[in-house]
């Protein structure tokens, strides 16, 4: 059977280091950092999704940015494995997480507990790996290295031939808790009409019910039971359920409410004295007699699950409690829970885990292939007389009784002897603070020497500065030639372009408007290695898609590499073919002609068209109303033109990083758009999947780094995943150029205006993160990557004049507006306006929504989204977004300047169709229409020349594929 080594990202670039082991039809990926998902679109190989077990060496936006495609593309239950705090890491998540009908398989590596986890096609052995920073794990590292022996380190893994004795662990559990059975009935459990809550929001936030001992008589099930019909009792209240009557209401009534409350407000636990550590099967007392049955803990699981989703976590020594812990805990639950009845039942999940502290480990895999079996020998299988299933059982280990001999027959005796089976060691070491760990790891060291029992290939993911250091050089040397293949994964492995559709249509793009579209960043080859190890024959820096193959081995024992999939040196040119032209195809040709109508129809064309001596009295009318609000905007749109005339060409710029929907394809990223106001810094609407990488394949390194340091605010309509998932990655490499350009902690300020729900999220997964974290400051305050960061919601942005004063001194914004549009739960659109004059409007996803055509009133120009073609309209009503004519009836009634459509299903969206004509007796229109590609650079200088740019571009309609939204 066939075993590799895929390098899915070099970590060169927007991306960051991962690899996937292949054994057979098993696959395991070891990481899911930055944009993994789309560079392996449209391939035959190996894609992130095939697998359904994946190991994170740590929590960090670097390892997990692109975990929500993951789990949106994977059709299976999925086991992760990572360091401590990886269950309240995934909990940030759990809004996302839903309807996805998936059980989430966890398991914690810490130092107190050994692990083998196995499946039979791959063992792992996980290594701890501690900063130097953490105290705690100092003192116990001294005491393991002082006496490896000693019954104080035995929770660890050691050198010892225990180390690969331990007794294997399934990924999954063996422990069975059933399949998540999809609603027959969306509507079974919908709150009334009209209400601000979804039948969405209503499972997520009432759904919840966590599977674990609580320290008393009491379920987990009856304690929610109980708060939920608290909350029900509220929603009659107000009217917000469809429980109208008291009866209806009872039959959500725990039978054993009035104890369950009792014991939710016996804050002092004076009902208990329970001898928690050596008693967990009763508890006698005056005042509660009843028998306590209390699952022990060592066979405990713990378990979220909610109407869509389940996350089931192995409850190991680091993270069990007292049964006192668990009912304080619980409590603590219940206090939030009832608190809110919109966000309390959601917030409360924060709480109901045992080990909420963030974690500094980093996690290291030592991965073994199984043996390969030798040969087995007919001649001997005979002279023992083993027939038909009996040598099968030979084969598979199993003893076999023989009545020729009258005795077992083993394996050993018909099999030549067994090949030890390669071995795969995944290294990261994220910072300096865990070099020393690392080199030291007698864990990992046990594989190098003179005469090692494996052999196999070792992958490090190391920053080019920690992997050139001399001691990090003369640890890899420590490993023989002969038996071990290094293979590097950082910043200085080959940059190239990744997705090449993508790449070869803005190639394209480019020699045809090359002022909209301008030249991606260009490739860069892969740097020397550093002078110490340069020589060495067996260590070589990783390429994208290379695979390096374990079993079979070569002869010397090395693995071999295939790089048939490697595309360094692929071609990414691409000329469209054009429509026969005119002397007005050049976009700067229509510069004077767009002044007046901008491609529009003014009164002059609509008088001309209406002259005719029969027409009607009505349509007389008519067309004096609609030549007076044509005459009104014509001289809208030449203030508008004069304005922009008298604005610089630093004024602003903007950048189509993302206009696809809701799931990447080869040709559209997700939604991001970048308004550069240069100076004066820039800002971001919408963060979605893959903005980081788009803005490094326009801008490259230096310049990426240049532009997120000045990043003052970001504005996020909604948190559906395709336009929000980015944003701990863009914060993080913030943060990096941040510290890179030395720029003074008072110059860092960030305002993120978001739906309420993404500040408990982002906060959430910043307490889980293992780098940045208290435990790396003197001080032991929390030196974090978003300190600096300041969420405002839809609710409260407007009463707090921090927010509106911050945009006007940063960036010179005087008005900043979001309202709700018609999409999910929280969904709004925004309109910000300048000190000098121009507004820009953004739409976010919705339909057609007559709050935010009154709210782009008078924009320069309208960003709206047009989901689907005119012929879909059902469909764009079903997932409540706009077809092209929605969004350009939308710009009309605006009376707006230009707008520029975006968030296409499509590769080509063909807008000319749906433009309104001029016959049209309904309503005015204007034709100074746009739609985006990825990449689309808009200086507003050049807005005129905009609606022009493409027009002699022909589309073969057979290229133009459908992508699937994915909106819920």
């Amino acid at each position: 059977m066939k075993a590799s080594i895929k390098i899915m990202s070099t970590g060169s670039g927007h991306t960051d280091p991962s690899v996937m082991i292949t054994n057979g039809n098993q696959k395991y990926c070891f990481n899911m950092g930055n944009g993994i998902h789309r560079q392996s679109l449209g391939s035959s190989h190996s894609k992130p999704a095939d697998s359904d077990i994946l190991f994170l060496t740590h929590l960090d936006p670097s390892t997990e940015t692109d975990f929500l495609n993951y789990v949106l593309r994977n059709k299976g239950d999925l086991s992760i494995i990572g360091p401590n705090g990886l269950t309240s890491n995934l909990m940030s998540y759990r809004y996302f997480l839903s309807k996805r009908y998936k059980t989430f398989y966890i398991t914690e590596c810490s130092d107190d507990e050994s692990f083998h986890l196995s499946d039979g096609h791959l063992s792992v052995y996980p290594v701890v790996i501690k900063s130097s920073n953490d105290n705690a794990s100092s003192s116990s590292s001294s005491s393991s290295s002082s006496s490896s022996s000693s019954s104080s380190s035995s929770s660890s893994l050691s050198i010892s031939p225990n180390f690969t004795k331990i007794d294997p662990l399934p990924f999954t559990f063996n422990k069975s808790f059933g399949a998540i059975e999809r609603p027959t009935n969306n509507n079974s459990m919908r709150v009334a009409v009209g209400s601000s809550k979804s039948f969405y929001d209503w499972t997520i936030l009432r759904g919840g019910i966590i599977h674990s001992s609580t320290g008393s008589e009491f379920t987990m099930g009856e304690i929610e039971q109980y708060a939920s019909y608290r909350l029900l009792k509220e929603d009659i209240k107000v009217g917000t359920t469809k429980i109208s009557s008291k009866e209806e209401l009872l039959q959500f009534k725990p039978k054993n409410s009035k104890e369950i409350k009792k014991f939710l407000l016996d804050s002092s636990d004076s009902n208990y004295c329970l001898d928690d550590d050596n008693n967990n099967n009763s508890n006698n007392n005056s005042n509660n007699n009843k028998s306590l049955t209390i699952i022990p803990t060592e066979k405990e699981f713990w378990c979220m699950e909610s109407r869509h989703f389940r996350l089931i976590t192995r409850l190991t020594k680091s993270i069990r409690l007292t049964n006192k812990e668990k009912r304080d805990m619980i409590r603590k639950r219940m206090n939030i829970y009832l608190k809110d009845p919109i966000y309390g039942p959601i917030n409360s999940h924060s709480v109901t885990f045992p080990k909420s502290q963030r974690s500094s480990d980093v996690i290291c895999y030592i991965c073994h292939l199984p043996d390969i079996i030798g040969k087995f020998s007919i001649e001997k299988a005979n002279e023992f007389g083993i027939v038909g299933s009996g040598r099968s059982k030979l084969c598979k280990g199993e003893s076999v009784f023989s009545e020729k001999v009258g005795r077992f027959v083993t394996p050993q005796e018909v099999l030549s002897p067994s090949t030890i089976g390669p071995a795969m060691i995944i290294i990261a070491c994220p910072t300096i603070d865990y070099l020393n760990s690392i080199v030291n790891s007698q864990q990992i060291l046990s594989y190098s020497g003179d005469n090692p029992s494996r052999s196999g290939c070792i992958v490090h993911m190391v920053p080019e500065e920690i992997f050139s250091s001399q001691e990090y050089c003369e640890f890899i040397m420590k490993f023989p030639n002969e038996k071990w293949q290094h293979i590097v994964l950082n910043k200085n492995c080959a940059y190239h372009e990744l997705i090449q559709l993508s790449g070869q249509l803005v190639n394209g793009l480019n020699k045809v408007s090359p002022i909209f579209y301008p030249k991606l960043y260009p490739s860069s080859n892969s740097l020397p290695l550093p002078d110490t190890i340069s020589k060495m024959p067996n260590i070589q820096r990783g390429r994208f898609h290379q695979t390096i193959i374990m079993n079979p081995l070569s002869p010397l024992g090395h693995p071999l590499f295939d790089n048939t999939l490697c595309i360094e040196n692929q071609d990414n040119d691409y000329t469209f073919d054009m429509e026969s032209s005119s002397s007005s195809s050049s976009p700067e040709k229509h510069q004077n002609g767009n002044n007046g109508s901008s491609g529009s129809s003014g009164s002059g064309n609509i008088s001309n068209n209406n002259s005719s001596s029969n027409s009607s009295p009505n349509k007389s009318i008519n067309n004096k109303r609609k030549s007076l609000i044509s005459s009104s905007r014509n001289e809208f749109i030449k203030s508008q033109n004069k304005l922009i005339e008298s604005l610089g060409d630093r004024e602003l710029e903007l950048v189509f990083l993302g206009t696809g929907c809701s799931q990447t394809s080869l040709f559209r990223s997700e939604t991001c758009i970048l308004l550069n106001l240069f100076d004066k810094g820039s800002i971001l609407f919408d963060t979605g999947g893959g903005a980081y990488s788009q803005l490094f394949r326009r801008y490259g390194d230096q310049e990426t780094k240049q532009i997120l340091s000045t990043l003052k605010f970001i504005f996020i309509s909604h948190l559906h995943a395709d336009h929000h998932q980015d944003l701990q990655k863009l914060l993080e490499a913030r943060h990096l150029a941040m510290e890179e350009l030395y720029i003074p902690f008072e110059k860092r300020s960030l305002v993120i205006l978001s739906p309420p729900g993404a500040n408990g999220y982002i906060r959430d997964l910043e307490k889980s993160f293992t780098l940045y974290n208290g435990n790396n400051c003197n001080g032991g305050g929390f030196k974090g990557i978003w300190k600096y960061v300041q969420f405002f919601n839809f609710s409260n942005y407007q009463q707090d004049s921090v927010f509106s004063q911050f945009l006007k001194k940063q960036l010179g914004i005087v008005k900043c507006i979001a309202v709700s549009v018609i999409h999910s739960f929280g969904a709004h659109g925004i309109m910000i306006e300048s000190e000098n004059g121009w507004k820009v409007s953004y739409s976010g996803d919705t339909s057609y929504c007559d709050e935010f055509v009154e709210l782009a009133d008078n924009s320069t120009i309208v960003i709206h989204e047009a989901t689907f073609h005119d012929c879909q309209q059902d469909k764009a009503n079903q997932k409540r977004h706009c077809t092209f004519k929605d969004a350009i009836k939308a710009f009309n009634q605006s009376n707006s300047h230009s707008t520029i459509l975006t968030h296409f299903s499509q590769r080509y969206p063909n807008i000319k169709a749906s433009l309104p004509k001029s016959s049209d007796d309904d309503e005015d229109y204007n034709q100074n229409v746009s739609y985006a590609f990825d990449f689309l650079t808009v200086n507003i200088k050049n807005l005129n020349l905009l609606p022009n740019a493409l027009n002699d571009l022909k589309i073969n309609e057979s290229e133009n594929e459908e992508v699937e939204d994915f909106d819920e």
